[in-house]
């Protein structure tokens, strides 16, 4: 009587196509939500810039704003219909309105402050800010924020 003990080589290989397919889902997983987390860091970035510009109009047209700081000197409201101002994320960093927005998408580098702003558009015939919408235009290393109003053509001017 021969006592086996041990598995065949077909169980072992069985094992390791188990382990391999639980593997790929497992991979796979993490990949989708490591992406979906760097897309959310984005969102929340272009969210940052609205809330950022927002404020500082707030703050630029209020009693108990800053109506004084440089950077309500240098950016006025839209006040006629459909009239635009961009507010560079630059001066919103330089006036600690906001952070040096990081890239998510590369380790240890930031946004481009230069070519990143936030347009501020006039929806109506008022100088109220709640008629004027925020779009956030952010270049962040290989990602441009997609809003057909963003346009790529300038930077921040010099100081």
């Amino acid at each position: 009587m021969n006592n086996k003990k041990g598995f065949t080589l077909v169980e072992l290989l069985a094992v390791l196509v188990i382990l391999g397919i639980i593997m790929a889902i497992g991979v796979g997983a993490y990949s989708s939500y490591q992406k979906n987390a760097k897309d959310d860091a984005i969102k929340i970035a272009e969210d940052s810039m609205e809330s950022g510009a927002a404020n500082y109009f707030i703050n630029c047209t209020t009693n108990y704003g800053g109506k004084n700081q440089e950077l309500c000197k240098q950016y006025t409201m839209p006040s006629n219909k459909n009239e635009t101002t961009k507010v560079w994320l630059r001066d919103l960093i330089d006036e600690s309105i906001l952070e040096p927005i990081s890239n998510p998408y590369r380790k240890g580098e930031h946004c481009n402050k230069i070519t990143s702003y936030v347009l501020i558009r006039n929806r109506a015939e008022s100088d109220k800010n709640l008629d004027l919408e925020y779009i956030a235009c952010l270049d962040c290393g290989n990602y441009r924020s997609p809003n057909s109003k963003c346009t790529w053509t300038e930077t921040a001017p010099s100081k």
